[in-house]
């Protein structure tokens, strides 16, 4: 794909009115077959997508083109100063993130200012490209994923740029034969799987200790299988850990909550610490239910409880 053609895709008004660029001192030179670095760079251009990035980022800088850019990705900027995050098909082809995933320069200029400017818009693409490359999951069950998913939102409210990024509430934990298990076959037990919320987190904003120590302020951990009225292994308490890191940092904080909050009321933490399993995200009426139907049930110990 050609530099004009990758360029025309995304800024179309700049690129379109943007005077040619002068070339015949290079149809001067010897035939790209035969010249040496050069040509040979111009051609790489043409066949390797990956070296069109630094050319776009190039001319975004200097050329009047970052006004079509800013145009382009106004709704993108938007999103970031929501504190939304950035999704690849919001404003580019998936491929075209990929370029820029794989393009380190720009990933090291991560978090550049926001500030107003002709660059802002499309430095803020590589903001949550460059910021999404340290997004983390991490994965929680506490009894009715209503109420867990609920109260994390309440909390690190996505709108307010608090570390969270996405979330979803599903099944984890379950049998391995146990494959895409429903809400109803999930509550009968047999598969083993937890309700369970899976949340994508921006570990330069939130780190996984603090919402570690928040699972455990929002629910009670001392009660095995069970929270409030709702029973059954679906129900438990655990930490499904998505890396070493993730398992050392859980069980120190756990310890550290232990010592803290239940030792001295004689109570045990029951809460399982495990490795992260397959995971299958519950059916669209689940997800954010109490956001969606706000006198929806909520089990009464999700609340802070210190």
């Amino acid at each position: 794909m050609s530099l004009s053609s990758f360029l025309s895709s995304f800024l179309p008004v700049a690129y379109a009115d943007a005077p040619a660029e002068a070339e015949e001192p290079k149809e001067e030179e010897a035939p790209a077959e035969e010249s040496a670095e050069e040509p040979a760079e111009e051609e790489q251009e043409e066949e390797e997508p990956e070296d069109i990035m630094p050319a776009l980022r190039e001319e975004c800088e200097q050329s009047a083109k970052c006004v079509a850019a800013t145009k382009h990705f106004q709704h993108c900027e938007e999103k970031v100063n929501a504190g939304k995050g950035y999704k690849g098909e919001d404003c580019i082809e998936e491929l075209y993130v990929a370029f820029l995933l794989s393009f380190s320069a720009l990933i090291a200029d991560a978090r550049p200012s926001l500030a107003t400017s002709e660059q802002s818009s499309f430095n803020c693409v590589v903001w949550n490209l460059a910021s999404a490359t340290m997004s983390e999951i991490a994965t929680f069950a506490a009894g009715c994923f209503w109420g867990v998913e609920h109260i994390f939102l309440k909390h690190y409210p996505i709108a307010q740029n608090k570390g969270l990024l996405r979330t979803a509430v599903g099944y984890t934990g379950g049998l391995a034969e146990a494959v895409n298990p429903d809400y109803k076959t999930v509550c009968t037990g047999r598969t083993g799987h937890a309700e369970s919320l899976r949340i994508e987190f921006d570990s330069a904003v939130v780190t996984y200790a603090e919402l570690v120590e928040f699972f455990y302020r929002t629910h009670d951990p001392t009660t095995l299988n069970s929270q409030g009225k709702d029973n059954g292994t679906q129900y438990r308490s655990a930490i499904f850990y998505n890396s070493p890191e993730q398992r050392e940092i859980a069980v120190r904080v756990t310890e550290e909550v232990q010592r803290k909050h239940f030792d001295p009321v004689g109570k045990k933490i029951v809460t399982e610490i495990v490795a992260a399993g397959p995971w299958f995200d519950a059916e669209e009426y689940h997800q954010e239910y109490l956001h969606k139907n706000p006198s929806g049930y909520h089990c009464p110990t999700h609340t802070l409880h210190w």
